[in-house]
Order: C-alpha cells, then structure tokens, then sequence
C-alpha cells in the first residue's frame, strides 16, 4: 500500500486582541468598533479559526501613509466615489474606514512580506 503524504500548509496571520491594544492609544475605540465589525461579516463559527479581513471594506483614504498609495495614487479619489459615506465626518463608515486603514498602515510591511491578496489580513480573535 503506498502511502500519499498530504501537503503541508504554514499559515501566518495575527492575533487581533493584542494587535488592536496595541493600536488603541492612536485610535480609542479601535478594538471594539473591528471587532465588532468581523463579528458581524462572519458567521458563528468565528471562534479558532483564521480569518481574512479586507482592509479596504470601506477604501483607503491618505490619514495613514501606505504602500498600496504609493503603487495606486488614484485609489485615494476612487475611494471616495465608491465609498461616499466612508469620507464623512462622524460616520460610522469614516470611523471603520480610519480604523481599517491604520491597521493596513502600521502592519504594511508585515502585510507585503506575506504574499497575500491586497487588502487581506489574516486574524484570529
């Protein structure tokens, strides 16, 4: 009997708990607003499992300085067309929106390193 060996995956993804604290000087609030957002786009089998967080949900706008910008510029303008509610002061999309895109600014180069699709960024909560 000849025995085929399964091919072998190595997943990398953050532990989103610490990495929001982390961020929460700069941004009150962030820990609650995300996940409360990741909760509400998964289903309840959320728990120990690797998820992936597209942080353009609500586009990118040029608070935080990012690579992806500095490849794309034009995804500044494309965003606000996209995204209206995204750009405006005291939304709760705004508010996802700043949150979203300090995450994509602060781990962009841990984000780049990993290969993965653009916007993506795998967590477990």
């Amino acid at each position: 009997m000849k025995i085929q060996e399964p091919k072998i995956e190595t997943r990398i993804y953050f532990h989103l708990k610490p990495l929001l604290k982390g961020l929460e000087p700069e941004r009150p609030g962030i820990s609650k607003r995300v996940t409360n957002f990741i909760i509400s786009m998964n289903d309840n089998s959320i728990r120990e499992k690797i998820k992936y967080v597209n942080l353009f949900y609500c586009g990118i706008g040029n608070e935080y300085e990012t690579n992806y910008l500095k490849e794309y510029p034009g995804e500044y303008e494309r965003s606000k067309t996209v995204f209206p509610d995204a750009f405006i002061d005291g939304s709760k999309d705004k508010e996802l929106r700043l949150d979203l895109n300090l995450i994509q600014s602060t781990y962009d180069s841990h984000i780049h390193n990993l290969n993965i699709d653009i916007g993506s960024f795998p967590i477990m909560l």
